[in-house]
């Protein structure tokens, strides 16, 4: 009082917190939507299929789903805090999200098209044959599973800028677009069910990709260009492993030949990446350097 005589009254009202009240709002809203978005297709799964099916498809889910839930549960938190520091430099952000992409799709494309393409091998010999008929539903899913680990990326970086409001209008989408294709794919069994995965996760991502891209900055093009060579890399893995499974190295469903389709995925990939990526070659000689 003796520092400043004057009276300062108590203020109640909410104007100063009407911004953090409407983001946490939003953001609240959307992880509602999401998780039973999320439960849909075994909800629908669970009403139109048997259980035997049912475990059928969410064993192949689970197993197409794991790399990126696994990456993107550390990455989405690093991004965050890292678009949100960035949000005033929108050139630097863009940058850095290229380069975060570009790193994610050099993961993460190798391990699940490479999954998907020793499934005939892997399924039978770690779970055993009678979970065969999954190979399929691991297929069909991980053709989609890169375009999952980027709408993840893109909602983190939208929320990261504040624009929680677009992050909840893009869920709003997915959990009226994809409960759809759930529907109408349940009536061809678990591959119609799979398959719904494989036709409807696209249609939302171009749905979404505008609203997000008018926020962010990143336009169909900047993401092709991230995404053109490793998917090349990822075709030509898919082809030495087909072309490795027809051949006379081939022995059967065996441990040796599913290392020996392991390893030449993956070499043809590397060696494809390093031809047609100079980025990531200079990237390998400077960590060669180091280590020398």
């Amino acid at each position: 009082v003796a520092l400043n005589p004057r009276r300062v009254s108590p203020n109640f009202r909410l104007q100063g917190a009407f911004n953090f009240l409407s983001f946490g709002g939003y953001i609240t809203a959307a992880r509602i939507i999401a998780y039973f978005a999320s439960q849909a297709d075994i909800l629908i799964g669970a009403k139109l299929l048997g259980k035997e099916a049912l475990g059928l498809y969410s064993i192949a889910m689970q197993l197409a789903s794991l790399p990126v839930d696994k990456t993107m549960s550390v990455v989405n938190q690093i991004a965050f805090s890292a678009v949100s520091r960035l949000q005033d430099r929108p050139n630097e952000m863009q940058i850095g999200l290229t380069k975060a992409i570009r790193w994610l799709v050099n993961l993460i494309f190798p391990i699940v098209f490479g999954l998907a393409s020793v499934a005939p091998e892997f399924i039978p010999l770690v779970f055993g044959a009678e979970w065969n008929p999954t190979v399929r539903l691991l297929q069909l899913i991980a053709i989609v599973i890169p375009i999952k680990m980027l709408s993840a990326l893109f909602a983190t970086t939208v929320i990261g800028l504040g624009r929680a409001d677009i992050a909840f209008k893009n869920t709003l989408v997915g959990a009226v677009v994809l409960p759809c294709f759930f529907l109408v794919g349940a009536q061809w069994n678990t591959v119609g069910l799979a398959t719904a995965w494989t036709l409807g996760l696209p249609v939302v991502f171009i749905l979404n990709f505008r609203r997000s891209s008018a926020v962010i900055g990143y336009n169909a093009q900047k993401l092709f260009k991230v995404l053109v060579n490793p998917s090349v890399s990822a075709f030509c893995m898919i082809f030495a492993i087909y072309f490795i499974r027809h051949s006379q190295i081939y022995n059967g469903v065996s441990w040796v030949s599913l290392s020996i389709l392991i390893i030449s995925g993956g070499l043809s990939y590397c060696c494809v990446l390093i031809l047609l990526d100079s980025e990531f070659r200079l990237h390998l000689k400077s960590a060669f350097r180091n280590k020398i």
